[in-house]
């Protein structure tokens, strides 16, 4: 899952992590949304690349350019979700809470965060014991 774990309430996400436990099947969580001044401030930065990029975008339409440029509307619901996904998003306290109790000699956890700045991923990871938790089952697709 990739900057989506912070929809789930503390309740279903635990349960997402007990079934891939259950199972024995790998799961990895990454998140760029953080619960920090400088993740909030990278958000302030969002609508400035809509109002960047909106031209750009294929297949080019006029209202794309009506909800951007002179009613502001795509701007405003960018920040506005970016602020509120900072506020959902789980750290690494949270995570390591979210899987107390979900260990054994079988299965095992990476928590940490890989990044610099406010280009920081906080990321959980899952996987059976004798995987390397880089490779899916199909060989051709690569985690990493």
């Amino acid at each position: 899952m990739f900057s989506s774990f912070h929809h789930f309430d503390p309740e279903d996400a635990r349960a997402i992590l007990t079934d891939s436990f259950g199972r024995r099947e790998g799961i990895a969580i990454f998140e760029a949304a953080e619960r920090s001044a400088p993740g909030i401030c990278a958000v302030f930065f969002v609508p400035l690349l809509a109002l960047v990029l909106a031209p750009g975008i294929c297949p080019f339409r006029w209202s794309r350019l009506l909800w951007t440029y002179l009613l502001p509307v795509i701007p405003f619901v960018l920040w506005m979700d970016g602020i509120l996904s900072c506020l959902r998003s789980y750290s690494q306290a949270d995570m390591v809470e979210l899987i107390a109790g979900l260990d054994s000699e079988s299965y095992s956890w990476q928590v940490g965060q890989d990044g610099e700045g406010i280009l920081r991923i906080t990321y959980l990871i899952g996987s059976p014991e004798g995987t390397d938790p880089r490779v899916c089952e199909s060989e051709s697709e690569i985690v990493a």
